[in-house]
């Protein structure tokens, strides 16, 4: 081979990777204008949610605000009421009874979640704590399918189809499927 190949070859490996380095960076363009055209959105919906609470609740200030969005929560599982509806986690509830009780949500995804290893057996203990503090009824609900926002919830962010949590898949517990 004479120099003049070698500088041929050479050449059009520069060219090659150069063409590939432009359809690499025309991807990432691609895909920042599509974050960018998703977090746009993403403003648009939060303008229209605080907007919302604003109306809904005539809050006046932003630590209003604040504690209308964020702090509800908290205070209302300190809050039991008896003869009422209590609303609360799972980590709330022990030591708690109650005639009915509900677990909503229970699927793979949030239970155990993202809890794998020793943290699941903490999980599988947290749900049969759950389980037992019905004295009468004990409803558990779950999605198969998740759609719009909330498939971004859970362990597998994204993902819309979703299973019962494998704490119940061998009990004598068997899902009724309501449409």
């Amino acid at each position: 081979m004479s120099l003049y190949d070698d500088f041929i070859k050479y050449s059009i490996k520069i060219l090659q990777q150069r063409i590939f380095d432009e359809q690499k960076i025309g991807k990432r363009v691609g895909n920042i204008n599509i974050l960018k055209a998703r977090l746009k959105q993403a403003e648009v919906n939060l303008e229209k949610y605080l907007t919302r609470i604003i109306s809904e609740t005539n809050v006046t200030s932003l630590s209003d605000l604040f504690i209308s969005i964020s702090g509800t929560m908290e205070k209302i599982e300190q809050e039991q009421i008896q003869g009422k509806v209590n609303i609360m986690t799972m980590h709330k509830a022990k030591g708690l009874d109650a005639d009915v009780v509900f677990i909503v949500g229970a699927e793979k995804q949030f239970i155990p979640g993202k809890n794998l290893g020793e943290s699941e057996g903490d999980e599988r203990r947290l749900f049969y704590v759950s389980i037992t503090r019905a004295r009468h009824s004990l409803f558990i609900t779950y999605c198969k399918e998740r759609i719009k926002e909330q498939r971004y919830l859970g362990s597998e962010s994204g993902k819309s189809k979703r299973q019962l949590t494998p704490f119940l898949e061998d009990s004598f517990l068997k899902p009724e499927y309501i449409s």
